[in-house]
């Protein structure tokens, strides 16, 4: 029986070994539904450590990429390789497939298209749809915001502090031009603000993050004349009431004749937010002719700290390697999902510094389980230890024609986990600033820092932990004026926590925690 063991374990080895021998494919699947394919999927991970995945499906076989029927999503578990629930959501007319999601605590956000107006328009739309699920992927509500323009595109969504959320489209306010609207929607989604940014020119949305102050900061890029991505476009939009407080353009890089914030499909490369303080942008650049990947960091300012540009390694679509998505470890270091534009079966995790941009490590996974099109593709964090989900497209193998959605789990012994961004400070009624509040490290295990600056009114006096349900699971006092106090989590079992700084009777500042084994 031993010897079985061994020759099994050996066996599952060898089918998921790479280059590193430690390095593995922990579990891969498709995500398939009866009688659909999936294109261009997206994903996000839920407040309990589990993950929604989405894409819009067209029936098996169908031959016009550009149409959808069907909006699918599903939930996974914590693991990332079993499903708790599917649900296929149709439209009432073919759409074209773009969507964003996002979760929280009371359930779903998934941004769709609305009606389609004319693929071969810029956008091709005359609207979108805001859809809110339940937790179990029930629809809860549905609203179509009016459209202030000719045709409006679904790009990306952003959690608000309230329970609502923002919503970023991509407007054509003239035939042939573009600009960036932005939505607030609340809990219950109702309308609280509209805006549409940049009527003076060429503009396309890609993602939104928070800044350190909690503004909202949409990225994308802005053009002169007909040229969409003439420089990287950065906005600071004051979240109460969506006015614009700060921009800045950034040129091109030494060498780049393009740079896009979005890919060919229409699929935000996302911006993040560093914990330390700046941006990393991921985009797409001309080379001078060969598209190929590239990263730029910026500080609080907008002033360009390094780039780093992947190597450009022949002249096909088979050769070029690009950024799907870019994460930031617990140590400070940035890990980014790299896929070829064309389907294969290898892709690679890329380890670089967030201070010098300089590459640290470079990780190759080849799947045995199908020809694969990641792109575009999502790198999740998995709440139980420092594995990572990737999810992303795939062909049927010696085709052209989309198949399920790709997700596979990867380890890298060693690798640090993924910071999981905290909400910025909720605005306070009365005007009362709010008090600092961070936690360090996060993810953590055994012990967190809790480190809370004055204000709030009442200052602060304890700490709650609530976990993914809401449900109170430790409490603990503070020192008034210490400035930091260490918390014990021994008694909680890993995954992720909302911990709350409370004061006078009400809550003063949330964050969330990622607690390790």
């Amino acid at each position: 029986m031993r010897k079985l063991s061994f020759l099994l374990s050996l066996t599952w080895g060898l089918l998921h070994s790479v280059a590193a021998p430690a390095q593995q494919i922990v579990c891969e699947r498709l995500l398939t539904t009866p009688g659909l394919q999936v294109r261009f999927p997206t994903a996000c991970i839920a407040p309990n450590g589990e993950f929604i995945v989405s894409g819009a499906a067209q029936p098996v076989g169908s031959n016009n990429s550009n149409l959808a029927t069907h909006t699918f999503v599903t939930r996974l578990q914590a693991s990332g390789c079993d499903t708790v629930w599917t649900r296929r959501l149709p439209h009432s007319v073919p759409a074209y497939p773009s969507s964003a999601v996002r979760a929280d605590a009371r359930g779903i956000w998934l941004l769709t298209p609305d009606t389609i107006n004319n693929v071969n328009s810029a956008p091709p739309f005359t609207g979108v749809r805001l859809w809110r699920l339940t937790s179990n992927g029930r629809v809860r509500r549905v609203t179509r915001p009016a459209a202030n323009s000719l045709g409006e595109a679904p790009i990306n969504l952003l959690a608000a502090t309230d329970g609502g959320v923002f919503v970023q489209l991509q407007t054509e306010y003239r035939a042939g031009f573009l600009s960036l609207g932005v939505l607030r929607f609340d809990s219950a989604l109702a309308l609280r603000w509209r805006r549409d940014y940049g009527l003076a020119g060429n503009n396309r949305a890609a993602s939104l993050c928070y800044t350190s102050a909690g503004k909202v900061l949409s990225v994308g890029t802005i053009g002169i004349g007909p040229n969409y991505n003439s420089y990287s476009r950065l906005l600071e939009i004051e979240s109460s009431r969506g006015d614009s407080v700060r921009g800045a353009a950034l040129a091109w890089g030494p060498a780049v004749t393009n740079e896009a914030t979005i890919r060919y499909n229409s699929q935000p490369l996302d911006a993040i937010a560093l914990t330390g303080g700046g941006y990393v942008l991921p985009s797409v650049v001309n080379a001078p002719t060969i598209q190929t990947g590239q990263i730029t960091c910026v500080d609080n300012n907008y002033n360009v700290l390094w780039r780093y540009q992947l190597p450009i390694t022949g002249g096909t679509n088979a050769d070029i390697r690009q950024f799907m998505q870019v994460r930031e470890l617990a140590d400070g270091t940035l890990v980014a999902l790299v896929g070829l534009v064309s389907s294969s079966r290898t892709f690679w995790l890329y380890r670089f510094s967030a201070a010098t941009g300089a590459l640290l490590a470079v990780y190759p996974f080849t799947s045995p389980l199908s020809t694969l099109q990641l792109y575009p593709a999502h790198l999740l964090p998995v709440a139980s230890d420092s594995s990572l989900l990737v999810v992303g497209g795939s062909r049927v193998v010696g085709t052209t024609q989309a198949g399920g959605i790709y997700v596979a789990r990867l380890r890298v012994p060693g690798l640090p986990r993924v910071v999981v961004p905290a909400l910025p400070l909720a605005a306070r009624a009365g005007g009362a600033a709010a008090p600092a509040f961070a936690l360090y490290p996060n993810p953590a295990s055994g012990a967190v820092t809790a480190a809370y600056g004055a204000g709030g009114g009442g200052g602060p006096r304890g700490l709650e932990v609530h976990n993914a349900l809401g449900q109170l699971v430790l409490r603990a006092g503070v020192t008034a004026g210490a400035g930091a106090t260490r918390l014990e989590l021994g008694a909680l079992a890993p995954g992720l926590y909302q911990v709350t700084l409370v004061g006078g009777g009400r809550p003063l500042a949330t964050r969330r925690l990622a607690v390790a084994p």
